[in-house]
C-alpha cells in the first residue's frame, strides 16, 4: 500500500508502519523526523508524507490552511525564547528540539529534570552561575 500511495500526486513518501517498527529503513534526516513523530500504538498502518507545501485541505467539508507534523523545515522550525535575570542574550544556531526546553528550564531553576526527559540542555542560554554548577 505504501508503494502505491507514493504514485499519488503530492505524496513525497509513504512508509509502512511495519518498516518503522522494525527499522527497515535508510538512516536519512526525513526518516529520523518520521520516527520521532511515529507512535506504534497510535499511528496508522502507513505514514504518508506530502510534498513540501502540500497537504489534505478538506476534512469532511472543513477546509484547513495549515498542517502540523510534516517533516519539512517550515513545519518543524519552532522559535524558542528564554529571558530573565542572568540569562545571556544569545542566538543558538545549532539544531535544537522542543524537548530541550524542559531540561534547560530545570537547570535554570535548579530543579530535578522531569522524569523521562529526553532533551539536551541549551547551555548557551544558561545563566553563568548555573553553568558552573553542572
Amino acid at each position: 500500500m505504501a508503494a502505491e500511495l507514493t504514485r499519488f500526486d503530492g505524496v513525497a513518501l509513504a512508509v509502512a508502519s511495519t518498516d518503522l517498527r522494525t527499522g527497515n529503513l535508510p538512516d536519512t534526516p526525513i526518516i529520523q523526523r518520521i520516527l520521532r513523530n511515529y507512535n506504534p500504538s497510535r499511528s496508522g498502518d502507513v505514514y504518508v508524507v506530502f510534498e513540501p507545501n502540500r497537504f489534505i485541505n478538506d476534512f469532511d467539508g472543513t477546509v484547513v490552511a495549515a498542517s502540523h507534523g510534516s517533516p519539512w523545515r517550515y513545519d518543524t522550525h519552532v522559535p524558542i525564547v528564554f529571558t530573565g535575570p542572568g540569562v545571556p542574550a544569545q542566538r543558538v544556531s545549532r539544531p535544537v528540539e522542543t524537548v530541550d526546553v524542559a531540561l534547560t528550564l530545570s537547570l535554570i531553576l535548579g530543579a530535578k529534570p522531569p522524569s523521562g526527559s529526553a532533551g539536551v540542555a541549551l547551555h548557551e542560554v544558561l545563566p553563568s552561575i548555573t553553568r558552573t554548577q553542572e
